[in-house]
Parts: C-alpha cells; sequence; structure tokens
C-alpha cells in the first residue's frame, strides 16, 4: 500500500497555522486501532508529520499523545484526548502553550489537539486539564524528537507513559 492509499482512509478533523507551517489532522480507524496523522506543509514546500495508532486511549490514560520531528520541520505534537479534557497544557522551556482539543467527540470518543514547536524547544511536559483547570493526566516524557518512522508504524506507550514507536511486525 502507497502512502497516498494508506492516508485516502482518513478524514480531515481540525488544521491551524504555526512555526512558517500548515497543519492538518488526519484520523480514522477502529476504537482498537485507530490512527492519529498530523501532516505538516512548510512554506518552502516541504512535507512533513507523523502519528500514532492504537486504542483510541491507552487504558487509565485520558489522553494519548505523539511527538517528533523531521530533519528540516519543527517539532511536532498530536493528540487525541477524553471529552472531559477541555485543555492541554504544553510546558516549553519553563513557559507553557494552551491547547483545546477539537472534532467530534460523539463520532470518534476522543477530540484531537496539535500544535508545532521551533527546532530545539525544551518540551518538559504535555499536561490535560478538566474545565476547572484540574490536572486530570500528565505526560513527562521523554519525547520523540527523530524523524518518524514509515506511516506503516505504530506507536506505543511504555508503562511510565512515554511514546515510542515499534514496527507494525511487533505489534
Amino acid at each position: 500500500m502507497t502512502d497516498e492509499d494508506f492516508m485516502a482512509r482518513f478524514v480531515a478533523v481540525t488544521s491551524g497555522e504555526a512555526e512558517d507551517c500548515r497543519w492538518t489532522i488526519r484520523v480514522g480507524g477502529t476504537p482498537d486501532d485507530f490512527y492519529t496523522i498530523l501532516m505538516i506543509e512548510r512554506s518552502d514546500g516541504g512535507v512533513s508529520g507523523g502519528g500514532a495508532g492504537g486504542p483510541t486511549l491507552w487504558r487509565d490514560r485520558l489522553f494519548n499523545v505523539a511527538t517528533g520531528t523531521s530533519d528540516e520541520g519543527p517539532i511536532w505534537i498530536v493528540g487525541r484526548s477524553h471529552p472531559s479534557v477541555t485543555r492541554i497544557f504544553v510546558d516549553i522551556d519553563g513557559q507553557g502553550i494552551d491547547l483545546r482539543p477539537e472534532g467530534d467527540a460523539i463520532k470518534y470518543g476522543v477530540r484531537f489537539f496539535a500544535t508545532l514547536l521551533p527546532r530545539g524547544a525544551g518540551l518538559s511536559r504535555i499536561s490535560a486539564h478538566d474545565g476547572d483547570g484540574r490536572l486530570l493526566d500528565e505526560h513527562t516524557g521523554p519525547f520523540f524528537y527523530s524523524p518518524p518512522p514509515a506511516l506503516s508504524d505504530r506507536s506505543r506507550m511504555s508503562a511510565d507513559g512515554s511514546v515510542y514507536w515499534a514496527p507494525a511486525n511487533d505489534v
């Protein structure tokens, strides 16, 4: 299957702009084998991205997150969250940015978030909060910053909540 055939199976759910790039989140699959793919179009015409596959949410987690970069592009963050999560906080170099999960939680059972960061940004924590600001869940890394694997690979979460990549034949 070509990358184009693979991506044709997915639906765009939200998009945005950051770091001189335009990004789009595309999703699809089943609740047990669900993909969240971030496609990035750089102003120089280059295309990159990455994402994660697996259950819509890992057991005992209220959000899943994948991070990465390409040789030329920014650091990317993409994820999906339980409908109770109304804010994702990204801690970078002691400062932070807020993300609001978007998308149809009734249709997918989760909502989606993404952002792009400058290369070299010191990402230290990503946390999920409810409407009253209470901490619901967090990931403290290590975060994946090397070029993402082929789209046919899948992300996995270790016991400490960090995301790593495992080839599909290791599933």
